[in-house]
């Protein structure tokens, strides 16, 4: 997992957590910016697979629904190209349905926003981020983010009476 962002990064009941304060710091801090990013440690193929999935906590659902540049990506080459990634919009452009706790998610790999050198048979990592939400933001505790069971599937849970089919999962 890379840490390298503002906040405090632990490993709790198997799922990475990210603990922040008010949004401040060198990433966009005019408007606050969280990151969670995982690179593999050799590229995986998803083809065959039709949804990445995963759970998320957020503490104050703010720092998701009310930011504008939110985004689920997969990586498929140089974490830095974006035309090697496969986005997903979360929060306010996107699902902007989170509530406090546990949320699971689901997205089509085939409604994502490819560039145009992604490659699906050679994922190389998992970013989630949100940014934007500063002044929606008014807690003084700040926040907590974690996420877990991050994997591919083959479909969703209860189609065809079959639960998932886990194609790679992101450890943490």
């Amino acid at each position: 997992w890379n840490t390298g962002h503002p906040g405090t990064f632990s490993i709790e009941d198997g799922a990475i957590q990210l603990a922040m304060t008010r949004p401040e710091g060198p990433w966009y801090a005019d408007n606050g910016e969280w990151v969670l990013e995982y690179l593999l440690p050799q590229a995986v193929s998803l083809e065959g697979y039709a949804y990445i999935g995963f759970d998320i906590y957020v503490s104050d659902p703010t720092v998701i629904n009310q930011g504008n540049q939110g985004e689920v990506l997969l990586m498929s080459g140089d974490r830095t190209e974006v035309l090697e990634w496969a986005t997903w919009n979360i929060g306010a452009k996107g699902k902007n349905d989170f509530k406090k706790g546990w949320n699971t998610v689901y997205f089509k790999l085939s409604d994502a926003k490819n560039g145009a050198t992604f490659k699906l048979s050679s994922v190389t990592g998992f970013k989630i981020h949100e940014m934007d939400f500063a002044d929606s933001y008014q807690g003084s505790d700040g926040y907590t983010i974690k996420l877990r069971n991050i994997k591919a599937l083959k479909e969703m849970p209860g189609e065809g009476g079959q639960k998932p089919v886990t194609g790679v999962e992101f450890p943490l």
